[in-house]
C-alpha cells in the first residue's frame, strides 16, 4: 500500500538543536547554566514590573476598575510564570539528585502498603484497648500503655513513609525528566 502524503500534517521532532539527554538549563552538578539563570531572572524581572505597574494602578484613584483587575490579572500571570520557570530548575536538580542515587544503585520503595499496615495496626490497638477497658478485661493502666504504644505505631508510620518519599521522588524525577522548556 503506497504512502498517501497529506499537506496538512504537522510533525515535531523535538527542539532544533538539542542533543538527547543535554540541558539547556542545568548542569548535571546542580549548578544552573547562564541561559537557566537568565531565563529565570527574567522572568523575575517580569513578575516585579507587572507587580509596581499594579501598585501604581491601584494607588491611582484615576483608574478605572478595568485598568486595576487587568494589571492585577497581568502581575498574577507574570508570577504564575516566575513560579514556573523556578519549579522547572528544581525538577531538574531533583533529577540529578536521583541520578546519583540511581547510580548508587538505589530503586523507587513501594512501601507505602507497610506504611498503611503500620498505623492500621496502631489504630486497631488502641480501639481494642478502649473495649477492653470497657468490658473489664484489661485495667486502665494498661489500657494507656497500649494506647501510648499505639500512638507510636502511627508516629512511627507517618516517620517511615516520609524518610521513604525523599529518595523516592528523587528517583521519580529522575526517570520522568524530560525538559519541559
Amino acid at each position: 500500500m503506497p504512502y498517501v502524503y497529506y499537506s496538512d500534517e504537522l510533525n515535531h521532532y523535538g527542539v532544533l538543536g538539542q542533543k538527547w539527554g543535554i540541558r539547556r538549563y542545568q548542569n548535571y552538578d546542580g549548578t544552573y547554566t547562564q541561559a537557566g539563570l537568565k531565563r529565570y531572572n527574567k522572568s523575575k524581572e517580569a513578575y516585579e514590573k507587572r507587580r509596581s505597574e499594579y501598585k501604581a494602578i491601584k494607588k491611582d484613584r484615576s483608574s478605572s476598575s478595568y485598568d486595576k483587575k487587568y494589571a492585577k490579572a497581568k502581575m498574577v500571570e507574570a508570577k504564575r510564570q516566575m513560579n514556573k520557570d523556578y519549579k522547572h530548575l528544581a525538577l531538574d536538580k531533583k533529577g540529578d539528585e536521583g541520578k546519583v542515587l540511581y547510580a548508587q544503585g538505589k530503586r523507587i520503595t513501594n512501601n507505602r502498603n507497610t506504611t498503611v499496615m503500620i498505623a492500621k495496626l496502631g489504630s486497631a490497638a488502641s480501639i481494642g484497648a478502649e473495649y477492653a477497658k470497657r468490658f473489664g478485661y484489661i485495667d486502665t493502666k494498661t489500657a494507656r500503655t497500649v494506647q501510648a504504644a499505639s500512638v507510636g505505631l502511627t508516629v512511627i508510620s507517618g516517620m517511615k513513609g516520609l524518610l521513604d518519599e525523599i529518595p523516592n521522588s528523587k528517583l521519580r524525577a529522575y526517570y520522568s525528566h524530560t525538559s519541559r522548556y
